[in-house]
């Protein structure tokens, strides 16, 4: 596993947000053995359309279900890269003071760090699949998707939660992090805050490769 400490220099503001990254590389069959969730896409569909969460992308981009297609049944490659991106709340107030101190500080933070994390991980993961043996996974949500209004996708980079992967057992397995869940009406807060990502690729991607992407990622000259 590989660990970065470093910041996310904000485009708006140019506040350094600090960061932890780390990234872990996988055999793909271990991968999908581990944390395929199913291998039925009746049965992955039925994540989008369950009670009132039904998500209003369902069957209207290449990257989503219907018509997605499930890990396994992309084009086998040799690697699995994941990248795990994390904002801890402490820091994410020291670094937005005024945010700490507004009556919605928990809902700002819960938004700002979700956003943040989604942008760095998506970059990495983007920017380290730009081969044709390479296939990125972006973090769910619109964020970083690259449909466009034309009805074509510029860069085809699905989800790993809507190939079938499970990603609350990939953070606590392979990154030592169990996964909270923000329900500000229940009264459930968290503290931090990850976005995982990855690329499927036959490459063999280097540290230093690594290293280029998350600073490009993070807005950084150097890391």
């Amino acid at each position: 596993m590989l660990k970065f400490k470093t910041t996310y220099i904000t485009a708006s503001t140019k506040k350094e947000m600090p960061m932890r990254i780390k990234v872990v590389k996988m055999k793909p069959k271990e991968f999908y053995n581990r944390f395929q969730k199913t291998k039925e896409r009746d049965v992955r569909d039925e994540w989008c359309l369950r009670g009132d969460n039904k998500c209003e992308k369902f069957d209207t981009r290449p990257c989503c279900p219907p018509v997605l297609k499930l890990f396994h049944q992309f084009p086998r490659r040799k690697r699995m890269y994941l990248f795990y991106v994390e904002i801890r709340k402490k820091e994410f107030y020291k670094a937005s003071p005024l945010v700490a101190k507004n009556q919605s500080a928990e809902f700002l933070w819960n938004g700002g760090s979700h956003k943040f994390t989604r942008i760095v991980s998506n970059r990495i993961s983007e920017s380290l699949s730009q081969d044709k043996e390479s296939q990125g996974f972006r973090v769910g949500g619109c964020l970083g998707c690259q449909w466009t209004k034309k009805k074509y996708c510029k860069f085809f980079m699905p989800p790993l939660e809507g190939v079938g992967i499970d990603l609350t057992a990939v953070s606590e397995e392979v990154f030592g992090h169990k996964m909270q869940w923000f329900k500000m009406n229940e009264g459930r807060y968290i503290d931090t805050m990850v976005a995982i990502g990855g690329v499927y690729t036959d490459r063999n991607i280097t540290k230093q490769e690594i290293k280029e992407a998350i600073k490009n990622a993070c807005n950084r000259s150097e890391l």
